[in-house]
């Protein structure tokens, strides 16, 4: 705790009562005393400054909270980017009255565009704090203003952090690579859980004998002048199609779409079992989003499997209680309008082939069909074939044959072709016993 609270103290509340003055600094205590992001915050009390607390009732309504802040002239908020997104939305930095001049944001990525806004907002520092429980609060910093774009930035003072790969061997600038933290805040580790403190706590074969590094499960990569940039979770990436996508990168994109003010996205099942990505989007205050024009918009980024599936449009974000993103509220995406890519038919032979292929070259039931099959008559069905009758196949080979005969080139009107002796056969469907 005087670790933290020396932290805080240098980095972040000294300089911020030097540029107004010298006088003590209103800070808002945004965080319940039993989680540990509020450390930082009760730190403000032991340099001298005051301690705004507001009830759960103005914590939760983001516009009673927001004219909280401005009645308090409160000067410090810490908070989580989806929430300070929401209260910027707001005007939290655009009240004529009164704005605060220091925020601290931490506990989950910090968004490129809030970055650039709150860059931009005048008057303002603000500071990004990673770190997770298992090292004591606050591990890596940065200010906004020290990098045009998002930076986990440098470790604390006592802090060592290590961009390993799967052998735990430094990678090189700019290479991707598993975040370590060691140091003197690192836990002991998991109370009654001795088999999770051994897969997360590690030998530490860059510090001292005998200490150890906590693995992080974050990805990131060192830039060639040296803060750290956050590469999303090694945990979070997903198979879709057969190919690994980090959920992470493709929201990250999305959110720099003009019209787009937050969105997440995150893998679902289709009512198949397949894994597919969903996209929800909040617009920005008087724009509409086009599902299409989204997708269109990623299209030009991206490969095709890294384009959502559905896009699902919300008036806002759902929340946890520690104001994360809750994605296990987020609405079922309905995948059931999602834009088929293939072509059209070219009439008029590939259109009608196309109409009666799926009925004529496929086995549902594998070796047969049954009383309920939906088949219906077409060009290529056998003589005397009626809708919904159930006529076995003679073996599961001659579905097999049927879709290789198909496949070697296309059938004419009539389903027939001529054979080398001049003999007419038509297709193998009607090849029946």
């Amino acid at each position: 705790m005087t670790g933290i609270a020396a932290q805080y103290r240098d980095e972040v509340f000294r300089p911020a009562a030097e540029r107004l003055g010298g006088r003590p600094l209103r800070v808002a205590l945004t965080a319940s005393v039993s989680f540990d992001a509020s450390w930082g915050q009760l730190a403000a009390l032991m340099d001298g400054h005051e301690l705004h607390v507001p009830d759960t009732a103005t914590w939760t309504d983001a516009d009673r909270f927001v004219a909280w802040l401005v009645d308090r002239r409160v000067d410090s908020v810490d908070l989580t980017p989806s929430y300070l997104r929401v209260l910027t939305d707001r005007g939290l930095f655009t009240h004529d009255a009164w704005r605060p001049s220091v925020a601290v944001l931490g506990g989950e990525e910090l968004p490129e565009p809030l970055w650039r806004e709150l860059r931009a907002v005048d008057g303002l520092t603000a500071h990004n704090m990673y770190g997770p429980t298992e090292c004591t609060v606050d591990s890596v910093r940065a200010r906004l203003d020290s990098a045009d774009t998002p930076v986990l930035g440098h470790p604390v003072s006592g802090t060592r952090a290590y961009v390993l790969d799967a052998a735990l061997r430094p990678v090189p600038p700019g290479v991707t690579g598993e975040l370590y933290l060691a140091g003197a805040g690192l836990s002991r580790g998991y109370l009654r859980r001795p088999g999770l403190t051994a897969q997360r706590f590690v030998a530490d074969p860059y510090g001292p004998p005998g200490t150890r590094m906590y693995r992080t499960g974050d990805l990131a990569r060192r830039r060639a002048d040296g803060p750290l940039v956050f590469a999303g979770r090694a945990d979070d990436q997903v198979k879709i199609r057969g190919h690994r996508v980090e959920p992470g990168e493709v929201e990250a994109v999305l959110t720099t779409h003009p019209h787009i003010a937050h969105a997440a996205v995150v893998a679902r099942a289709d009512h198949r079992g397949e894994l597919r990505l969903a996209a929800y989007t909040v617009p920005v205050a008087g724009a509409e989003t086009d599902p299409a024009e989204l997708r269109s918009f990623l299209r030009r980024r991206f490969p095709a499997h890294m384009v959502p599936s559905a896009f699902t449009t919300l008036d806002a974000l759902p929340l946890t209680p520690n104001d994360k993103l809750d994605r296990d509220a987020l609405p079922a995406p309905d995948f059931t309008t999602t834009v088929a890519s293939g072509r059209p038919p070219a009439p008029p032979r590939s259109g009608r082939c196309a109409s009666c292929s799926p009925r004529c070259w496929t086995c549902p039931k594998s070796a047969s069909t049954t009383t309920s099959s939906p088949w219906a008559a077409t060009p290529c069905s056998p003589p005397g074939w009626r809708a919904g009758s159930a006529t076995p196949w003679p073996s599961p080979s001659v579905c097999r044959r049927s879709w290789r005969n198909r496949r070697r080139r296309a059938w004419p009107d009539d389903c027939a072709r001529t054979t080398r002796t001049g003999q007419r056969r038509t297709c193998p469907t009607r090849k029946r016993n």
